[in-house]
């Protein structure tokens, strides 16, 4: 399958579940289950637009190993992709250098110099595999641990130590470089409370001191409004996927979802947002971030 192929397979799917009422980044899971970024076969976590597209399909077919990885390498690690298995496409991005010769089949986007090309390759489940050990295989749910999302807020507050008030509705105020939202009371749980959270961070990470997004620096529009909660939504998203928190954020969401559709359009365009999520996720869960919650994150006492 191609690059294009494949975005426009990833669009159709969003803009079929947006037009059903669904958000497809937090449908297939409760505050009962357990949330993890994809991973390869190599422990490594997928990002961008891979991440919603193998949440869209583990939700889709009920995988619940969080690991996923081509047939070679699925042999290379003792197992064999059960017969009749449909395998699931993702993107690899690469960088060329312009003056490096040759050039891979897809075009990309200049990037520092760099060329940055994508093509598109299938993998599969580790649910779709026989002969793997742990940790491929299904495995009991992680040890509990004590206020994670307590611990996640709290993490994140400590670090980047925004400017905050508190209001009964979410919001972030780009005149005043301020987040608001309601008292963590207000909320039907901490998860829901770290959510809404991640996803207001989310756009205070956009200002022109931190990241520059467009639909925080530039006027008001409303195309370009709805592109910035598209990316809070999936920075948000990507977040608890790597806290490994399921929370539901206080939103509008059906405001958007007739501009969402209009802007997927361009079926670039999800994978541009996932791309700008990603960078707001590397910006707000930084290395000190995970360092407070594993101070605050104790394992419950048995």
């Amino acid at each position: 399958m191609k690059t294009e192929q494949l975005r426009e397979l990833i669009t159709a799917k969003i803009i079929k579940a947006l037009k059903d009422g669904v958000k497809p980044w937090t449908a297939g899971w409760d505050r009962q289950a357990s949330l993890s970024r994809p991973l390869r076969h190599n422990g490594t976590p997928y990002r961008g637009i891979n991440v919603l597209m193998l949440w869209m399909v583990a939700a889709d077919r009920g995988f619940e190993s969080p690991y996923w990885m081509t047939y070679k390498q699925a042999q290379s690690l003792g197992g064999q992709v059960r017969k009749g298995s449909k395998s699931t496409a993702v993107l690899v991005y690469k960088s060329l250098d312009p003056k490096e010769e040759g050039s891979p089949s897809d075009a990309g986007e200049t990037l520092a110099g760099r060329r940055i090309f994508s093509r598109a390759y299938n993998v599969f489940n580790a649910d779709q595999i026989d002969g793997l050990d742990a940790p491929y295989v299904s495995a009991p749910p992680p040890e509990p641990r004590a206020h994670d999302a307590l611990g996640a807020y709290d993490a994140l507050m400590e670090v980047h130590a925004p400017q905050f008030e508190v209001g009964p509705q979410p919001c972030y105020v780009p005149a005043r470089d301020v987040v608001r939202w309601p008292e963590v009371g207000t909320f039907h749980s901490p998860e829901d409370h770290l959510a809404t959270t991640c996803h207001e961070l989310a756009h205070w990470s956009g200002a022109g001191h931190r990241l520059a997004r467009d639909g925080v620096t530039k006027p008001y529009n409303k195309l370009r409004y709805a592109y910035e909660e598209l990316v809070a939504e999936l920075s948000a998203a990507f977040m608890g996927g790597t806290f490994g928190i399921v929370g539901h954020q206080i939103d509008d969401h059906a405001a958007y979802i007739d501009h969402w559709i209009q802007l997927l359009d361009d079926p670039t365009i999800i994978c541009k947002a996932a791309a700008e999520a990603e960078k707001a996720c590397d910006f707000l869960i930084t290395q000190p971030v995970l360092d407070a919650l594993d101070r605050r994150s104790l394992p419950l006492a048995a």
